[in-house]
């Protein structure tokens, strides 16, 4: 599990791939909530969504924080996609 109380933006988001580096990423979206994450050994990623369930992101999903907090996107978010 994961929490802390580092400055970082408020909005952002993340694919989860599986690797350290999704999984460092993560932890800065997090840094700066009292929302927690946490790491799966099945390979999946959990993290807690705004009415305060655990769901789970498979690789490939996207992780998004958003001013409501955290949603898992099995698509990018259109916001978020390359022009």
């Amino acid at each position: 599990m994961i929490k802390g109380n580092r400055s970082v933006p408020t909005f952002g988001r993340v694919q989860w791939t599986g690797d350290d580096k999704a999984w460092e990423v993560i932890c800065d979206l997090h840094a700066d909530s009292e929302l927690a994450a946490f790491r799966e050994s099945n390979g999946t990623v959990s993290v807690e969504t705004p009415d305060g369930r655990r769901v789970a992101a498979k690789v490939g999903d996207w992780i998004v924080k958003s001013a409501d907090g955290f949603h898992i996107d099995p698509l990018a978010p259109e916001s978020f996609k390359p022009s």
